[in-house]
């Protein structure tokens, strides 16, 4: 079984608190009470059907997709790589954030999503692979994502292509205003994502997208100054859905998903 990365409680605040709503004002709005509320955010209580459905329609959710996260009946199934593609996933303590070694078997071009853990872990897995890598692709500069990447370079000396107000180092290529860029032939593009921090990118290639903290299974990243850029957060989540819907999904927290599941199943963005 593949566990999401959030709970209900998780999307409920993630919406409210985006959408600038206060416990107060949602528990008036509703008729749920103040306290119950409060037991949702903090997973200490399950909501019934009606609850989900009143918080669904408050909150621009998807309610068929909301009570599928609060039942329990939404899983994502194990993804495998697109064919020609090998993946390596890592999952870094602390935050449980997720990095991605995406490797094209028959050229051999390497590139590593969002280090945001131990190096030396990265590297050693790599080479006993036989690996070499080509590029570091950062969709966004919280550390959790970046923590490793001074460390990988030192090791694979290669350019790291990111948003510049993101990360800035040695070796970075600045993707801020590009479509693309090209790592030994192979077209990555390039999607801009603002919401979960002011300049987050999305990365797409060879039938999978890494997209960071945008969009998780069945939920998505934190707006950055709440109402500020939830608006924008919505909408770079709508542009990665844009993709093909057979696109594997690479989140920066939580299990791998599609751009077809996520259409049905993620409450930010089913209708």
């Amino acid at each position: 079984m593949s566990f999401l990365e959030d709970e209900f409680g998780d999307i409920v605040r993630k919406a409210r608190t985006g959408l600038g709503i206060s416990l107060d004002q949602l528990a008036q709005s509703t008729g749920i009470e103040r306290e119950t509320l409060v037991a949702f955010e903090a997973y200490e209580r399950t909501p019934s059907r009606e609850e989900s459905d009143t918080l669904a329609g408050r909150l621009g959710l998807g309610r068929d997709a909301l009570w599928g996260v609060a039942s329990g009946s939404y899983s994502p199934r194990r993804m495998r790589a697109p064919f020609g593609l090998e993946l390596l996933s890592f999952i870094f303590p602390g935050m449980d954030s997720k990095g991605y070694a995406i490797r094209w078997v028959d050229s051999g071009v390497t590139l590593f999503v969002d280090p945001g853990g131990s190096a030396s872990e990265i590297v050693e897995a790599l080479e006993s692979r036989g690996w070499t890598l080509d590029a570091i692709l950062v969709t966004h500069g919280h550390s959790d994502h970046v923590a490793g990447l001074k460390g990988l370079r030192e090791r694979f000396p290669v350019p790291v292509f990111a948003a510049r107000g993101e990360w800035t180092g040695e070796g970075l290529v600045d993707v801020t205003g590009l479509e693309s860029v090209e790592v030994r032939g192979v077209r990555v593009r390039v999607i801009p994502c603002p919401g979960h921090t002011p300049q987050s990118v999305s990365f797409a290639a060879g039938g999978v997208a890494a997209v960071g903290d945008t969009l998780f299974a069945g939920s998505l990243g934190g707006a950055y100054q709440g109402p500020r850029f939830y608006g924008e957060l919505l909408k770079s989540a709508r542009r990665i859905l844009e993709l093909p819907d057979e696109t594997v999904l690479l989140p920066g927290h939580g299990p791998a998903t599609t751009v077809a599941a996520e259409k049905i199943h993620n409450p930010f963005l089913a209708r």
